[in-house]
């Protein structure tokens, strides 16, 4: 059963790219408004914790409801989520890896967070490592996934590592970033 245009919420100018995408966040969306509606969906859940950290994929504010979701998470999901956002923050993000790149993984990717698994390859050992980049080197999207990864890590609860440095060691010092805030400023985005 379509759901009329008017009756969606409003995407803010950001459409969906596919009707998966529009499944996903048509599923929170209604735990959101209407959890006696609302029925579990592990595949949609899934593919709500692979897409997380993609703003085009999921919205600012489906991304403040789906942290709201996720203070629900419990077992595998939970733990995969914080694996997924730990692997955001700490490794070095690269520049899209050419698709003949193998994965530096021995385990299969599959799951909630194979994507999120993809999107942040490990240095394809053929070419010459750069060193990392350091966080005022990072692009946009990159230090939009960061921030949405310690977002994730403080709404389950988990400690938040710190990011490497150019030279590959870890920051000594937290930045602002780490540091707690109050609910309605980590909401921003």
């Amino acid at each position: 059963a379509m759901v009329k245009k008017s009756e969606r919420k409003p995407n803010k100018g950001k459409k969906p790219t596919s009707r998966n995408d529009d499944a996903a966040l048509s599923y929170l969306w209604t735990w959101y408004k209407d959890r006696a509606s609302w029925k579990f969906n592990k595949v949609k859940q899934a593919y709500l914790l692979e897409k997380l950290y993609d703003d085009k994929l999921v919205p600012k504010a489906y991304f403040k409801i789906l942290r709201k979701y996720m203070k629900g998470l419990q077992g595998a999901a939970r733990d995969r989520a914080i694996q997924d956002a730990t692997k955001v923050i700490t490794q070095p993000q690269e520049p899209e890896a050419p698709a003949s790149a193998a994965p530096t993984d021995s385990s299969p990717a599959t799951g909630a967070g194979a994507a999120v698994a993809e999107t942040s390859p490990a240095p394809a050992p053929a070419a010459p490592a750069a060193p990392a980049p350091a966080d005022d080197k990072l692009t946009p999207t990159d230090e939009l996934k960061i921030k949405r990864a310690r977002r994730v890590l403080r709404t389950l609860g988990a400690p938040i590592p710190p990011r490497p440095t150019a030279s590959g060691e870890d920051a000594a010092a937290p930045t602002a970033t780490d540091a707690p805030k109050k609910e309605d400023e980590d909401d921003e985005e």
